[in-house]
């Protein structure tokens, strides 16, 4: 097209191409595409520069990006956008260089640039790689402050470094209250490890502690919402061994599920268990 006398592609035309060759990894033929495109005249736009930025990090080469970062704050053609930014904190983060990560968005709100959930998000994922899950803590005050709603995967981060800590509380000795394990019961059904909720449970109970009505309904509906009825049942029957009363609620779930699995006699047996201790289900098992 460009030795045919036609007119050049449009900017958004070679930023696509750009973008598709940063997408497969190939970054020299995206270079390439930028020198075809100054040559023809057509100038990048920070979207451009945005997807090159992005294939380097993607790759690794970090060092690379951040000089053509700086490349960028020099034009007067171009000004780096939140993207621009949150794209270069990711490819820190990536590498464990959170802190450089964290100066970059310092630069951007000095730039009265706006950050997202994203930008909050590739920090928080960068310091709990690295062990330091309190600067997340401290991120999540930040992004409240700003008025920004943090986002499911800020949040599971979150989680997950609570986990953590309580792990390791457990291996320094310290002695676990049933106010923690609860909680981290719960938050392990929503990090969707229900294994290691169970697991919880049976340290719980061993260690003599009575877990929450509002915790029991959690695991069972999430095994429940799995399909693992079976595993549900299991609870059922270490809380009768245990001489723990289970709600109403955990007994509709469990019926329910083993209703939706056609084990009628195992809904039937749940039912009449739940009777035998004075609890009358809503749900009654099907025959």
């Amino acid at each position: 097209m460009l030795d045919s006398g036609c007119a050049p592609p449009e900017v958004t035309v070679f930023t696509t191409l750009i973008h598709c060759f940063c997408q497969r990894g190939k970054l020299q033929k995206a270079f390439r595409a930028l020198e075809m495109m100054e040559r023809v005249g057509r100038k990048p736009s920070v979207q451009t520069y945005n997807c090159l930025l992005k294939g380097l990090c993607y790759v690794g080469r970090v060092e690379e990006a951040f000089e053509l970062l700086q490349d960028i704050k020099k034009m007067s053609t171009v000004l780096p956008d939140m993207y621009t930014y949150t794209v270069m904190m990711d490819g820190f983060c990536r590498v464990g260089r959170s802190d450089e990560a964290m100066e970059l968005m310092n630069e951007a709100l000095g730039m009265e640039l706006q950050p997202t959930a994203v930008s909050f998000n590739a920090l928080f994922h960068g310091y709990n790689k690295e062990g330091r899950p309190l600067k997340g803590i401290k991120l999540l005050q930040q992004m409240e402050q700003r008025g920004l709603s943090p986002d499911y995967v800020c949040y599971s981060t979150l989680l997950r470094v609570a986990h953590q800590v309580f792990e390791k509380m457990k291996k320094r000795g310290f002695t676990i209250d049933c106010r923690a394990y609860n909680v981290v019961i719960e938050v392990l059904c929503r990090l969707n490890k229900v294994d290691d909720a169970l697991v919880s449970l049976r340290e719980m109970i061993n260690l003599g502690s009575t877990p929450r009505v509002i915790t029991l309904n959690i695991l069972i509906r999430t095994l429940c919402e799995r399909g693992e009825a079976n595993k549900a049942v299991g609870i059922l029957v270490l809380m009768l061994e245990n001489h723990i009363q289970l709600p109403r609620l955990s007994y509709d779930s469990l019926i329910d599920e083993l209703n939706r699995q056609c084990m009628y006699f195992g809904a039937s047996s749940v039912y009449s268990s739940a009777l035998v201790r004075g609890v009358v289900p809503q749900n009654e098992p099907h025959t």
